[in-house]
């Protein structure tokens, strides 16, 4: 909600630029958003990612994978990995996939079996959360605008 005030789809936005008349003069305001600093508790609130409650524990690695210890053939590695050459950051549009498959997935398995797969893949399905929100494809991208504290 707080990203379609400042920057809606139609109609005077942050990123269009807006005008504020001055006692002086008027001025264009613009701005761009580049993220929400938050801690990762508050960053679970925003995205409805799991933490390490999903087995896919962070929401900006690909390869992380909370049962793993130490290191597979495929390359996931587990939360005890020491050399952060090892992690893979992850894409807006693999976590795109994610929610699409959610959003597929949700009116064909049982309560059980989806609540199984939002554990797998680290995020809860959330339809009117941010990101199920389409229309802020655009503005908003899971991972390059997660800015951790």
């Amino acid at each position: 909600m707080a990203l379609r005030i400042f920057f809606p789809l139609v109609g005077d936005s942050l990123e269009s630029g807006i005008i504020i008349d001055g006692p002086d003069s008027s001025y264009v305001v613009k701005a761009k958003f580049v993220g929400f600093l938050a801690d990762l508790k508050e960053h679970k609130t925003i995205t409805e990612w799991k933490g390490t409650a999903g087995n896919v524990c962070c929401l900006l690695c690909s390869n992380v994978w909370k049962p793993t210890v130490g290191e597979r053939e495929d390359g996931a590695i587990g939360l005890d990995c020491p050399d952060p050459r090892k992690f893979r950051k992850r894409t807006g549009a693999q976590v795109r996939a994610i929610v699409a498959s959610l959003v597929v997935e949700k009116g064909r398995m049982t309560k059980t079996a989806f609540s199984k797969l939002e554990t797998d893949v680290g995020i809860n399905y959330c339809p009117h959360g941010i990101l199920f929100d389409s229309s802020l494809h655009g503005l908003y991208n899971p991972v390059d605008h997660t800015i951790v504290d």
